[in-house]
């Protein structure tokens, strides 16, 4: 359950950069699995989230249990996540009281970044950090934020004598190389 909670608190963070994304927190003596805190224009959000690692599909009574936790700490927006989907009941009360499902499913069809492929943590290296050095001596560390270094990854061109790629073709081709030599 720790890790199905993780998840999606991962999926917060990747998808609302630059919101406070915290992982069970206790608000007003009410327990979440995962809250987002944003700020935007001069108006703060709160969203908080509940994540139901079950085998059936949620029912009209939990989501109808959730709607009430997160009005007594006056959410901004409440969001159900759950690894078996919902109840076509469920799916009603939600939409009534403006509450976001998330169904999040196991797949090996999603297209990862930089192509890689699904395996153990321990299995495949992991970038942290990139900093790239010119040939000046001026150095700049990319975003360390997953979707931002992605971009660079893919739009930072390497030259050497006539030969280009993108810094992705680069890691493609020759990360591992690259990994042991660090």
């Amino acid at each position: 359950m720790e890790t199905f909670r993780r998840l999606v608190k991962a999926i917060h963070q990747a998808a609302d950069q630059g919101a406070d994304v915290r992982w069970n927190e206790t608000i007003n003596g009410r327990q979440f699995d995962v809250t987002v805190r944003f700020k935007k224009g001069l108006y703060e959000y709160l969203t908080v989230v509940e994540c139901k690692k079950v085998e059936k599909p949620v029912s009209v009574e939990k989501v109808d249990a959730f709607v009430t936790k997160a009005d007594d700490v006056k959410a901004d927006r409440a969001v159900l996540a759950s690894t078996a989907g919902f109840q076509k009941g469920a799916k009603e009360v939600a939409a009534r009281h403006n509450m976001t499902l998330l169904h999040v499913t196991e797949s090996s069809e999603l297209n990862l970044p930089f192509q890689s492929e699904w395996a153990d943590v321990e299995d495949k290296p992991h970038i942290l950090s990139i900093e790239l050095e010119y040939a000046d001596g001026g150095r700049k560390r990319l975003p360390d934020v997953s979707n931002k270094m992605e971009y660079y990854v893919r739009k930072t061109i390497m030259q050497c004598g006539v030969e280009c790629m993108n810094l992705e073709t680069l890691l493609q081709f020759h990360g591992d190389a690259i990994f042991w030599k660090c």
